[in-house]
């Protein structure tokens, strides 16, 4: 019963971390997946997406692309998605990772605001913890900084220990 009191003491945070390692990977290996929908949406349609189910669900020559504009109907009828198969994108998001580490948001926020400028456009990631954070901010950009790269995140957490996470796409104009 010792034996395997202590077998079970050495080995159970080595499956813990694991499990964690699992949740971190998992929720990188769904904004690569979201990011490069952005790009193959943008190669057909010729504009970024404006939210999150555009990447799934067909558009419409009213719906908004990331600047606000419609995009009109030669737009809608390039689209060739969906863009993003894993999971139906939803009005209400997206979980970040199987377990709900966090969930995306569907608006998708372009930064800087100009049209004709290069800039990013940013998946929001809300009610994910601080530590998750920084440990996809040291697998994606590597310099543990909140407000560069392609992780970003608000700070201070909040009294539950999350943040708001932004996933950064380069992107060129509209």
């Amino acid at each position: 019963m010792a034996i395997i009191a202590i077998l079970s003491a050495v080995s159970f945070p080595v499956v813990v971390e694991q499990i964690e390692r699992r949740r971190v990977d998992s929720a990188i290996t769904t904004m690569k997946a979201l990011a490069d929908a952005v790009t193959a949406f943008r190669v057909n349609v010729g504009m970024n997406p404006g939210r999150l189910v555009h990447l799934s669900n067909p558009i419409t020559s009213t719906d908004l692309n990331s600047c606000g504009a419609a995009y009109g109907t030669p737009a809608a009828n390039a689209w060739a998605g969906p863009y993003y198969t894993k999971q139906i994108l939803q009005a209400t998001g997206l979980p970040l990772s199987e377990d709900n580490l966090g969930r995306v948001q569907n608006t998708l926020v372009r930064a800087p605001a100009g049209v004709s400028t290069p800039g990013t456009l940013a998946f929001q990631v809300t009610g994910i913890p601080l530590d998750k954070v920084t440990e996809i901010e040291a697998s994606v950009d590597g310099d543990n900084v909140a407000t560069t790269g392609r992780v970003r995140w608000t700070t201070p957490a909040d009294a539950n220990g999350q943040v708001t996470m932004s996933y950064h796409v380069a992107i060129n104009g509209c």
